[in-house]
């Protein structure tokens, strides 16, 4: 409506404008014209004074073409004006005038081509010189009547320029509240569907699984976003479901056959598989609301760029209920893990593999790497007011041992963390007893898993957890290849004995 209102108005300013343009045009045209006329005059006056002095017949020839172009353009006045206007007569009567004019000049040729004396021709040039005075008057008389005309048509075009003018203001004040109208109502209908998807989001990640949206009836992104949230919502919460009925199974099995050494490997076994199946509700809450904002930033490729990296995790963590993994597989999930973080960090934090080739066919366990690479986002920079970069090393050594090393430099992991992740044992029959209140806040459940995982599947924790200085984290692991019955022996720094840097 805006858009057809405005070129309304265009086309009538465009019309109006070319009119009046038009109108105008002509008029200067006969003011032109009438200035022609006069000058043919003086230039007439001229030539046959030339002719009478000299005789020359191109001079008559001149006179003779000056007539007619005098004649021509008032008889274009003519055929402009009003029929039986005033202006029409006064040009009547200078036509006669012209015509009398050439009368007298004709006469002029005749006597003087007849011989007589100079008197004679004197006389008749002079009668020649107060006719055209009064042509001039006339033509005098003309152009005071043409100004008037123009005086009048300025007159008018001004009184229509100012309701131009007014009505321009008008369509415009209303072009203005339509449009405010419009767009009030446009914000509302698409940052009430944001607004309300936020809060839920924001209940669902305090732990409300229950929160979900009304499904609104609409074919745009936002109502793709609600429907994979709810959709999202729901899996979730059949998932940690699942995990708390899992949890409680484990928990009897402990409790009934932890005398039992078949059970405890059983037990192994299935605690193994339990871990495999766990998603850190965090971090799924953390990506919902980056997908929040990124939709209220950008279109929906990318979005669905993000549901992407993020569906390839969940099948990662839900379909590899192996013990063991290729490596490769691993770095794939890490990197779906980056570019989700990335997403939501920008350029804050960056992220650098260097990976020796020959290390992607080899197993270790599953859910390995990510977890590390969150812990190190999550604690070391996401505090960070300034940039941040994580590093992965993954390389073979020459003792059949593959190192892994995850480094940061945010702002480093307390010495009291370390204790408690060095503390921990699957072979514990009682719950480690965390006293501060720090360490109650920050408790890795991520690095918990990963050590968890570790002994699991080699007996023992084949890791080193560092504070680098002056800031910054380092997790080194060390693993066996398979088939590799080397024995790692860990010492105070970090770096198996019989290995090479």
């Amino acid at each position: 409506m805006i858009i057809v209102l405005m070129a309304v108005m265009n086309i009538a300013s465009v019309f109006w404008t070319a009119t009046y343009y038009h109108q105008l045009s002509g008029k200067l045209e006969n003011q032109v014209e009438l200035h022609k006329v006069s000058i043919n005059f003086l230039t007439l006056l001229e030539t046959l004074s030339n002719y009478i002095s000299s005789g020359n017949s191109n001079y008559k020839e001149d006179v003779t073409e000056i007539l007619g172009n005098v004649a021509a353009d008032i008889q274009l006045l003519q055929k402009g004006s009003t029929y039986h206007s005033p202006l029409y007569y006064q040009l009547s009567d200078l036509t006669n005038m012209v015509n009398s004019v050439t009368d007298k000049i004709n006469h002029l040729y005749l006597d003087y081509s007849g011989g007589l004396p100079r008197i004679y021709i004197r006389d008749q040039m002079n009668s020649i010189e107060r006719h055209v005075g009064y042509i001039e008057n006339e033509l005098a008389k003309i152009n005071t009547t043409y100004m008037e005309n123009l005086q009048q048509f300025y007159s008018g075009f001004s009184r229509t320029m100012i309701n131009v003018i007014r009505l321009s203001i008008g369509i415009i004040l209303l072009l203005v509240l339509i449009s405010i109208l419009i767009a009030s109502k446009f914000a509302s209908s698409v940052s009430q569907p944001i607004h309300t998807l936020a809060t839920t989001m924001l209940a669902f990640g305090r732990g409300d699984l229950d929160a979900s949206i009304e499904p609104i009836k609409t074919n745009d992104e936002i109502a793709i976003l609600i429907d994979s949230f709810n959709s999202m919502g729901s899996r979730i919460k059949r998932l940690v479901n699942s995990i708390q009925e899992k949890a409680k199974i484990e928990q009897q099995l402990k409790l009934k056959e932890i005398e039992n050494q078949e059970t405890l490997r059983l037990l192994k076994e299935s605690e193994l598989a339990l871990l495999q199946s766990q998603i850190n509700p965090h971090f799924l809450f953390n990506t919902l609301n980056t997908i929040s904002a990124i939709a209220q930033l950008e279109e929906a490729p990318q979005t669905n760029q993000l549901i992407c990296n993020l569906s390839t995790l969940l099948r990662y963590n839900l379909k590899n209920q192996n013990e063991m993994v290729m490596l490769e597989q691993e770095i794939v999930a890490v990197r779906s893990y980056m570019n989700i973080q990335q997403m939501r960090y920008g350029d804050k934090i960056s992220y650098i593999e260097y990976i020796d080739p020959e290390t992607f066919g080899e197993l270790v366990p599953s859910m390995l790497l990510q977890p590390l690479i969150e812990n190190s986002i999550k604690h070391g920079l996401e505090p960070l007011a300034r940039k941040g970069k994580v590093e992965l090393h993954i390389n073979k050594l020459a003792n059949g041992v593959i190192r892994i090393i995850v480094r940061d430099n945010g702002r480093g992991i307390e010495q009291e963390v370390i204790d408690y992740l060095n503390s921990l044992s699957m072979f514990n029959t009682e719950e480690l007893t965390v006293t501060s209140e720090a360490l109650k806040q920050k408790k890795p459940l991520g690095m918990y898993n990963v050590l968890r995982r570790l002994e699991l599947s080699y007996g023992e924790k084949p890791i080193i957890i560092k504070r680098l200085q002056p800031e910054g984290t380092e997790c080194i692991i060390n693993l066996p290849l398979k088939g590799n019955e080397t024995q790692l022996t860990l010492p105070v720094d970090g770096i198996p004995v019989g290995s090479s840097q």
